[in-house]
């Protein structure tokens, strides 16, 4: 049965997205986009997730050559200094319906912030895992990896998280929680649990 097993339909998978993205207690903005091409649609769903896009900055040992940064100073405290590449980044995230798996699927892009220009997949994939160093950690940890989008004109330079893992897990966090078992449910638990692992903020975030 959708939902109990830890997978979803098209149309549940719909639901809970306009309703995840839609009020006033979302946990992250973003809005439910129309697929107008039928043969994407037929083939995913009939549209998908547009989360607001982040802002983000490269940072790193100071290298020998000092030119190519600037230096903020943090105001809690005056030894600390952070290097900031002046080409900092921004990255773009979307929710779109994997119908091999019948699970959502968190896929995220890079653009550079002066240029727009977007980044490599390998470029994006290597700033995520320096993110977040323990993906793939044990059988359980999602994996980061290039992605496919069928709404992007040829794919597109976008990573995922994996969503071989994503039904078990599912099922796991909907057994194991009060949540009641609704599409919306489903969404904000699986956003929760994905989110981590591209480091996308949520609002409800400790």
């Amino acid at each position: 049965m959708p939902l109990r097993d830890g997978t979803m339909t098209a149309d549940e998978f719909e639901r809970g997205v306009r309703n995840a993205l839609g009020d006033s207690h979302a946990i992250v903005d973003g809005c439910w986009i129309v697929e107008t091409k039928a043969m994407v649609s037929a083939s995913t769903a009939r549209g998908y997730g547009e989360l607001a896009s982040e802002a983000r900055s490269e940072r790193w040992e100071p290298p020998d050559v000092d030119d190519a940064l600037e230096i903020e100073d943090n105001e809690e405290d005056e030894d600390c200094t952070t290097r900031v590449s002046r080409n900092g980044h921004v990255r773009e995230y979307r929710v779109v319906y994997s119908a091999t798996f019948r699970v959502p699927v968190l896929c995220v892009r890079a653009r550079d912030a002066a240029t727009r220009v977007p980044w490599s997949t390998s470029r994006l994939l290597q700033s995520l895992t320096i993110d977040h160093s323990c993906v793939g950690a044990d059988d359980h940890d999602p994996v980061l990896t290039p992605y496919s989008n069928p709404h992007e004109p040829g794919g597109g330079d976008w990573a995922c998280v994996h969503p071989c893992a994503t039904a078990e897990v599912m099922k796991l966090l909907l057994r194991d929680s009060n949540l009641p078992l609704t599409p919306r449910a489903y969404v904000d638990a699986w956003l929760r649990y994905v989110a981590r692992e591209v480091t996308l903020r949520l609002h409800d975030a400790d």
